[in-house]
């Protein structure tokens, strides 16, 4: 019996943790839509568990992740990213992701469909100065500074795209984005514009965008 119940204990976990995903609402942060997992919350350990496991237990597999974030935890994002990464999901960004969703959310998607009017912005990574300025610990700093270079070359992304903005000649003190030759040039490929049907659009037709703090726009990155 005691071996029955060591044995039935993690298909118990399993079933009731399906159950619970499956009951999941739009009012919650992560919900299932068909093929489609959606997240509406800012990025933290919590919310990679239960992404791991949605995507792992979901049928039929998830194909998308649509998030809308303001960001959140370095170390989490990077997780979540190489999550997406190592299944080839596609992201679909309809408001906005920034900070570490942009850096490395987005960035290590299969493909990417960003809505007309989203916010895609960026402003800093884990090698940024503010960050050796602070008071986190500089041991773990210095594992996620080295983490992110990981990421980055796992990726094929160019790093720099966390931290251009804060270079010369730009020295931008806020968020920034790219345009779209510009990601392509730092290796963030496959990008298709959408309006609100998610119809594929003229990616002309992405302007900059409107949002509650500045914005300044790097193009024609070589």
């Amino acid at each position: 019996m005691v071996i029955f119940n060591i044995l039935l204990t993690p298909l118990i976990t399993t079933v009731l943790l399906t159950f619970a995903l499956n009951a999941l609402s739009k009012n919650d942060p992560v919900y299932y839509s068909g093929e489609r997992l959606v997240i509406n919350s800012a990025i933290n350990a919590g919310l990679v568990r239960q992404v791991q496991a949605a995507i792992e237990l979901a049928k039929p597999p998830i194909t998308d992740i649509q998030i809308s974030s303001h960001g959140g935890d370095i170390d989490a994002a990077m997780d979540l990213g190489l999550i997406i990464f190592k299944h080839k999901l596609n992201v679909y960004v309809p408001h906005i992701c920034i900070s570490s969703c942009a850096n490395y959310i987005f960035s290590a998607a299969q493909n990417k469909r960003l809505g007309q009017h989203a916010i895609l912005a960026f402003h800093g990574g884990a090698n940024q100065t503010s960050l050796k300025k602070s008071h986190l610990n500089q041991t773990y700093l210095e594992t996620l500074i080295t983490k992110e270079a990981l990421f980055f070359n796992t990726i094929k992304v160019q790093r720099l795209i966390t931290s251009i903005g804060q270079t010369q000649p730009y020295n931008i003190q806020g968020f920034w984005d790219y345009d779209l030759s510009s990601l392509l040039t730092l290796g963030v490929h496959s990008i298709l514009i959408v309006d609100d049907s998610e119809k594929i659009i003229d990616s002309k037709n992405r302007g900059l965008q409107t949002a509650p703090f500045l914005i300044t726009r790097i193009t024609d990155l070589k």
